[in-house]
């Protein structure tokens, strides 16, 4: 099954909902990239796990800001992250373990005061884990590992003291 890249058109007169929360998409063998289009829906869950996504993340979702998780692990998703994922300021959780990302972790994701798990494991990505990653107070999940590249200390935690898990 390939993802629909196709125009998204108006509503018909119909007013979009508030929040939608899609169907689960995990492991439907669906393949391509992400819609671009699919900023324009006020998604809460997007959930992505186990298929053959490519290419990169569009940045255009760091418009939808009604996204509280996002989900692309184990897919091959490929290039950086997309510095405009951290304008998703509702989004508790992030996980994107086992892609093929590159770069570093956006600066920005130390906007993401809501995010509660981050996982980033088995990707291309490098280093360092920036210092704002404190500012990450409600993390309760924090998985980053495999970075290649710098050699930083580790940034102080002493803030996040909701943290069960790292």
């Amino acid at each position: 099954m390939e993802l629909a890249f196709g125009h998204f058109g108006h509503f018909g007169g119909i007013r979009a909902p508030v929040a939608l929360v899609p169907p689960d998409l995990s492991r439907n063998y669906l393949n391509g990239s992400i819609p671009a289009a699919w900023a324009s829906l006020p998604l809460t869950d997007l959930s992505l796990l186990g298929n053959h996504i490519s290419r990169t993340i569009p940045k255009e979702l760091g418009n939808i800001m009604t996204l509280k998780s996002l989900v692309i692990e184990v897919n091959e998703v490929e290039r950086p992250l997309p510095p405009e994922l951290g304008n998703l300021h509702s989004l508790e959780r992030f996980l994107a373990c086992s892609n093929n990302l590159t770069g570093e972790i956006p600066i920005t994701f130390g906007n993401l005061r809501n995010l509660m798990d981050l996982h980033m494991q088995d990707t291309s990505m490098t280093g360092p884990i920036r210092s704002n990653i404190s500012f990450l107070v409600n993390l309760t999940e924090l998985r980053i590992s495999d970075l290649n590249g710098s050699s930083m200390p580790f940034p102080a935690l002493g803030d996040m003291t909701k943290m069960q898990k790292l």
